[in-house]
């Protein structure tokens, strides 16, 4: 839940800013990523197609 909080702040302050087009790429600030963050990142930020980072858990 606070990842999605964070992410949709970040996608309202990208639009306010005028920085063009949403992200399509994603890296995890840690590099690691779980079922729960690429869930929260997919329903935030439909644009993301490749997330760059250590995956832990099954597609």
């Amino acid at each position: 839940e606070n990842m999605k909080k964070a992410l949709k702040f970040v996608q309202r302050k990208w639009i306010e800013e005028g920085l063009g087009d949403l992200p399509t790429t994603y890296i995890p600030p840690t590099n690691w990523i779980d079922s729960i963050g690429v869930q929260a990142i997919v329903q935030t930020f439909p644009s993301i197609k490749v997330i760059a980072g250590l995956y832990s858990g099954f597609f």
